[in-house]
């Protein structure tokens, strides 16, 4: 609606009045309030569109705005997973260095352990062999040392009867056999010998008593055992060409090996005798009594005694 100069215009009817009255009039037509209410429609749905229209356009802002902070998520969950693929490689790499370290460090302690253990036992086993060694060497001099005295104040101060027994050895019995070679020479017990330690005789007393026998078929002079005192038992042994007094110690071990290798003879002969007995129980009763016999154990110092009294060098051969 316009007023123009005493010209009153309806723009909605396109009508034109020359005064108020009939332009009043107007607006109660029929005519003017249709066209009134559509454009008023016209003008609120206009409006409405456009809120809509800016309504939409803050969505495809928001939208939009989402997408950005998807794509910004997206990148923060690549990174954290990069991250955490980067952290669990360094773990991984300095749990690997640990345990080489850790290895390597057990390794060398153990063996460094092991040296040392190795190094001790082998100082230890030579300052062993060394102690023993300078020890026997020791004992050896002392023993050859007491000898030697032994043999002067003998020859110095004894009666006549000892100068002689050491005359005797040294001179008539110069060509007496050796132990050695008296055992190499023993004589194989036959069945009889081998059937008498199924007497109740002692052991001490058997060996002796085949001792005595092989003993008594040598010539007096030449005979590798020589007894010069009964009553100590005395007894003289012949080894490597050198006449030696026995001594009831522990390195004086040529007596006991001697008796020990007539034993070993024994065994063999019973072994030999056995296997060629065809009766098994005449085999089994020979194996059974010289095994029981045989076997057990034996003092050398009543061997001794019992063969001393038999071998007593009396002043006839003096």
């Amino acid at each position: 609606m316009e007023i123009c100069q005493n010209i009153f215009k309806c723009k909605s009817c396109n009508y034109i009045a020359r005064d108020k009255f009939n332009f009043k009039r107007h607006f109660l037509t029929k005519k003017h309030l249709n066209n009134y209410y559509l454009i008023s429609n016209d003008n609120n749905t206009i409006n409405k569109n456009k809120n809509i229209g800016n309504e939409i356009k803050l969505l495809h802002e928001q939208i939009e705005n989402l997408n950005d902070t998807i794509v910004i998520l997206s990148d923060i969950i690549k990174t954290n997973t990069i991250q955490n693929q980067i952290q669990n490689q360094i773990q991984n790499q300095i749990q690997n260095q640990i345990q080489n370290q850790i290895q390597n460090q057990i390794q060398n302690t153990i063996q460094n352990q092991i040296q040392n253990t190795i190094q001790n036992t082998i100082q230890n086993q030579i300052q062993n062999q060394i102690q023993n060694t300078t020890q026997n060497q020791i004992q050896n001099q002392i023993q050859n040392l007491i000898q030697n005295q032994i043999q002067n104040q003998n020859n110095n101060n004894c009666k006549n009867i000892t100068f002689n027994i050491y005359n005797y050895l040294n001179n008539t019995c110069k060509d007496a056999l050796n132990l050695s070679t008296f055992i190499q020479n023993y004589s194989i017990p036959d069945w009889e010998e081998l059937c008498e330690f199924n007497s109740n005789k002692s052991l001490e007393k058997l060996l002796v008593q085949q001792i005595i026998r092989r003993l008594y078929k040598v010539d007096v002079c030449k005979r590798p055992l020589i007894c010069s005192s009964e009553r100590n038992s005395t007894l003289w042994y012949k080894e490597n060409n050198l006449w030696n007094k026995y001594e009831n110690t522990k390195n004086d071990k040529i007596i006991k090996d001697f008796f020990t290798s007539i034993i070993k003879i024994n065994q063999k002969a019973k072994l030999n005798i056995s296997s060629n007995i065809i009766e098994n129980e005449k085999r089994e009763l020979l194996c059974n009594k010289i095994t029981s016999k045989l076997y057990t154990n034996y003092e050398v110092n009543k061997t001794i005694n019992l063969l001393s009294k038999k071998i007593i060098i009396t002043k006839e051969f003096l």
